[in-house]
């Protein structure tokens, strides 16, 4: 319980944008009309300059932060059209797009969204931001295979799991079946693995290989905290990647 205790107040800290650079956004209605869309978000590094954008449909587009003050975050949204100038609006919790004249005025459109905790690899689109006290929050281990390290994250809250990198390439969803302080059982469905993560050895062990049903792979894991979602960027633009994953 004391160890748990630690984690839920080491999430409350991180969650915290007063002590740290990186947090989220989720956007949910405009200020002066009633909800016409369903929520979206943008996660911040203000250290890197780096925003991910996630429309409430489509794929997640990465952002470049032109401008920051106590005020205002001045961003740019790269997508395949040309780029779309937005600001966070930090005194208002307010993010502004842009108006245009076309067939007709419209005026600047000002998003009303609430600051969350950083969300994470295993974040999802509907999810409701959590808040620590909910239960033991997310975290991720770094491991180390054959070919090199690879990734899992485990959100017990969500009981979301993802694995990321190693010999099968890209990531994996899966789920967590039972998850206490010191153990978490999951499966990864797609795979057709089952695992388990022991924190007093720092063990992860896998299960049901279809070639080989006897095979018992393990791991050694070190916990690393929690990836944030900014880590799909890991995958885009060498001058993007080159500044986040380095």
């Amino acid at each position: 319980m004391m160890r748990l205790a630690v984690l839920v107040a080491i999430s409350v800290v991180a969650g915290s944008t007063a002590e740290a650079e990186t947090f989220s956004i989720r956007c949910t209605h405009s200020k002066f009309t009633a909800p016409r869309f369903s929520p979206y978000h943008a996660t911040f590094d203000l250290d890197a300059k780096l925003i991910l954008f996630e429309p409430a449909t489509g794929q997640a587009r990465p952002a470049t932060i032109r401008s920051s003050d106590d005020q205002k975050v001045l961003f740019s949204v790269h997508g395949d059209g040309g780029d779309l100038e937005l600001t966070w609006d930090r005194s208002e919790n307010v993010l502004v797009w842009p108006g245009f004249i076309g067939d007709e005025l419209r005026p600047a459109l000002r998003h009303v969204c609430e600051i969350t905790e950083t969300r994470t690899m295993v974040s999802g689109r509907d999810d409701v931001p959590g808040r620590a006290e909910d239960g033991m929050p997310p975290f991720s281990l770094r491991c180390h295979g054959d070919q090199g390290p690879f990734f899992f994250t485990f959100d017990p809250r969500t009981r979301k799991a993802l694995m990321e990198g190693y010999h099968y390439g890209g990531a994996y969803a899966g789920t967590i079946r039972e998850a206490d302080a010191e153990n978490v059982a999951f499966s990864l469905d797609t795979l057709g693995l089952s695992g388990s993560w022991r924190r007093r050895d720092r063990t992860l062990t896998m299960t049901g290989y279809s070639d080989d049903p006897a095979r018992r792979a393990t791991a050694e894991c070190n916990e690393i905290g929690v990836r944030s979602i900014m880590h799909v960027l890991c995958a885009g633009p060498g001058r993007v990647r080159a500044e986040l994953c380095k």
